[in-house]
């Protein structure tokens, strides 16, 4: 997390999932993606083109 000043916050933002073939393959997917919070329009937007 990095406040960037002005009501800026970029975060990564991270989930979990099971693989596709959950019953047989029990590995777990974790996603990470980058996205910008503004604190004074509350809003939450996700940033494309970043690599990961």
């Amino acid at each position: 997390m990095c406040y960037a000043g002005k009501g800026l916050l970029y975060i990564y933002g991270n989930s979990f999932a099971l693989a596709p073939d959950g019953l047989t393959n029990l590995y777990l997917s974790f996603t990470s993606v980058p996205i910008v919070v503004d604190l004074k329009q509350n809003t939450m937007t996700l940033i494309n083109g970043m690599e990961i």
